[in-house]
């Protein structure tokens, strides 16, 4: 049976918030200073190649790869060499970074000219001088990634599921034309004869723009993706676009890879700047990040320098809105991404996001103790015949709903029978407590108490003290309570006589003067409210008289009080 299940990747539902999407790409002033981390990738640390005093120009390399599996880095402004120290990096590690004193011209460096590429090797050693990592977030150095042998399909991921970020988006929209060719350099050079660009749905433009530009190339497709979290996972991409299962053990005992599949990945950033690179030769030194959040005050896709402080970047996006309080800073989006303690660090090359929220906004909500198993739905639904609740909404969202209205008391449907808050796992759902007031009403002198209790209760209260099944509690209940502070303690079964003598009073009175019949008892109040709300047509039936608790009530406040001089 096992070996016919099969995974499927069917991901989260995250709620969709791109309100940058439409906005085109800002460029950034350059910044006085910029401060830049020689470990921006996945592998070993960059090591310094400058010191303090040394000029340089934008793409002077400035840190070079530390090992194979490791990626250069290079100035982002052109100017003055501050320092070459250890920075403590927003995640806690640390790193030698190189800070940087921009003059504002940003002079390219003379040495960055386009590079010849005739075979993978010259490739490879492009995208190991342009400096190239894996732009949608995780930064794994892209030469090591094509140096993959046997390879049948390279995937672009261009499904940007994270919500807020825009900035694939945009990349597909204003440089669509350096995509193309950075596809077209790794399919010739590295002899891939299927490209496969995968895209969310929430971005019918780069589908439709995207679909019409590879009409017409060998091999190249689009993919629709499903607008589910994570569709941009590496394994849940492959599995999506080509039907392939990226194995948990690859066949080198180490985690599976899509390559264990013949699959290769390049986010769809990643390839437009090998596009770039192979047109311009100026490597990677800036970065489009989106800054978003309610606590921004205008919010935008802008491209940066590698480097750039969040201050820097805040500020060059209007600033925190003046009314609003700064709860959290975000780098990255809010699915992957992570908090910053303040504003004081670097935007990097796998950085793609800055998301600013107010206070309110980031305040997580109260602990729910629901966990949205649905038991209380479906038993008003399949045992009562209900159907007064519901699951709404949907992700973190999603909760027990009452149908037709906001507040319990105004269902239309309720009965208020209680079998929600007795097949309750977890106590979201259960009776109000009102053990506190009781407690006040014992101590205030000016207040006779009567409590009574239920002929179930002498037995059942027996079961939460550990005392034998059905063993009759009935002298030491009525102790207990004394010593709470009750002035009086009776039996319901008082009101239930009562009840008894009443109702059978109007059913001979119905048999003699021909009224409706059959006469249902009304002892229950959920039975009562279930006939008002859906069989009115019933009322008649019903008898008119009140419940043994309703009718202990009423003889409490008048007959007994009276009688006790109260």
């Amino acid at each position: 049976m096992f070996k016919s299940l099969k995974r499927s990747a069917k991901g989260a539902a995250v709620p969709h918030e791109k309100g940058t999407a439409g906005m085109a790409t800002v460029t950034m002033a350059t910044p006085a200073h910029v401060i830049i981390p020689m470990s921006m990738h996945i592998g070993a640390p960059a090591e310094p190649v400058v010191k303090k005093g040394d000029q340089v120009c934008v793409g002077t390399l400035i840190g070079k790869a530390g090992g194979f599996v490791s990626a250069n880095i290079y100035s982002s402004v052109s100017g003055t060499v501050e320092g070459v120290a250890p920075f403590r990096m927003v995640n806690g590690s640390t790193c030698q970074a190189v800070a940087i004193a921009a003059d504002g011209q940003q002079t390219v460096d003379p040495a960055c000219v386009p590079p010849v590429v005739t075979d993978k090797k010259s490739l490879m050693a492009a995208v190991q001088a342009c400096g190239l990592v894996g732009l949608g977030g995780a930064g794994f150095p892209t030469h090591v990634k094509l140096a993959a042998e046997g390879i049948d399909t390279l995937l672009i991921n261009a499904a940007e599921c994270e919500p807020y970020l825009s900035t694939d988006t945009r990349e597909m929209l204003e440089c669509s034309d350096t995509i193309l060719s950075g596809i077209t350099a790794v399919m010739k050079y590295c002899n891939i004869p299927n490209c496969i660009i995968g895209i969310e749905r929430n971005k019918p433009e780069c589908i439709d723009l995207m679909c019409s530009l590879v009409r017409d190339m060998q091999g190249v497709s689009v993919k629709p993706l499903p607008m589910r979290y994570p569709q941009g996972a590496e394994k849940t991409l492959v599995e999506t676009c080509t039907g392939r299962e990226v194995p948990q053990i690859g066949p080198s005992g180490k985690p599976g890879l899509p390559a264990d599949v013949h699959c290769i990945i390049m986010n769809v950033t990643s390839v437009s700047t090998l596009g770039k690179f192979l047109k311009t030769g100026v490597p990677l030194t800036t970065k489009r990040v989106t800054v978003e959040g309610d606590a921004i005050a205008k919010p935008q896709n802008i491209e940066v320098p590698i480097g750039t402080l969040y201050r820097d970047v805040i500020e060059a996006c209007g600033g925190i809105k003046p009314d609003v309080e700064l709860g959290k800073i975000i780098f990255g989006g809010p699915m992957m991404g992570g908090a910053s303690p303040s504003a004081d660090y670097p935007v990097l090359k796998q950085n793609n996001g800055l998301l600013l929220f107010s206070r309110k906004m980031a305040t997580l909500p109260e602990p729910d103790p629901c966990i949205r198993c649905g038991r209380c739905v479906e038993v008003c639904r399949k045992v009562q015949g209900i159907s007064a609740l519901t699951l709404d909404d949907i992700g973190t969202k999603r909760g027990v709903g009452i149908v037709g209205a906001d507040r319990w008391i105004d269902s239309p449907g309720c009965v208020e029978c209680g079998q929600c808050t007795l097949v309750c796992p977890t106590g979201a759902l259960g009776e109000k407590d009102q053990c506190d007031t009781a407690i006040d009403w014992f101590d205030d002198p000016d207040i006779k108490t009567i409590v009574a209790f239920a002929p179930s209760a002498r037995v059942t209260i027996g079961d939460e003290f550990g005392l034998e099944p059905g063993k009759n509690t009935e002298g030491q209940l009525i102790t207990a309570i004394k010593m709470l502070g009750a002035d009086f303690v009776c039996d319901v079964n008082w009101g239930a006589d009562v009840t008894i003598m009443e109702e059978g009073n109007e059913f001979l009175s119905r048999l003699r003067t021909g009224g409706t019949l059959p006469m249902m008892t009304s002892c229950c109040p959920g039975w009562v409210t279930y006939v008002e709300k859906h069989h009115p047509e019933m009322m008649g039936n019903l008898s008119t008289t009140r419940s043994p608790q309703g009718i202990f009530g009423a003889l409490a406040k008048t007959w007994f009080a009276k009688t006790h001089n109260i």
